[in-house]
């Protein structure tokens, strides 16, 4: 997955990755945009998540699974940075 930077889950990380995974552009990706209709599906998910874990954050596949639009991923994932 394409990173940032390597420290920081930043608008842009979370943007750059999620358009590697659905192979489409980061200005196809808005805040409101359902990543299910994009094409997120499971597989894509788990990918993104592990990822994100393996860089150092504390990501959780079932409450992102829940949230429908990139601006709901955005905030959630901000949360954890503090």
């Amino acid at each position: 997955m394409t990173a940032s930077q390597p420290d920081s889950l930043t608008v842009e990380r979370i943007r750059a990755d999620i358009a590697a995974a659905l192979d489409c552009s980061v200005g196809d990706l808005t805040r409101q945009v359902v990543l299910l209709d994009c094409g997120l599906d499971s597989m894509r998910l788990v990918m993104l998540v592990e990822d994100w874990r393996a860089a150092g954050f504390d990501v959780d596949f079932f409450r992102l699974s829940e949230l429908s639009t990139l601006g709901e991923w955005e905030d959630e994932l901000a949360s954890l940075q503090g």
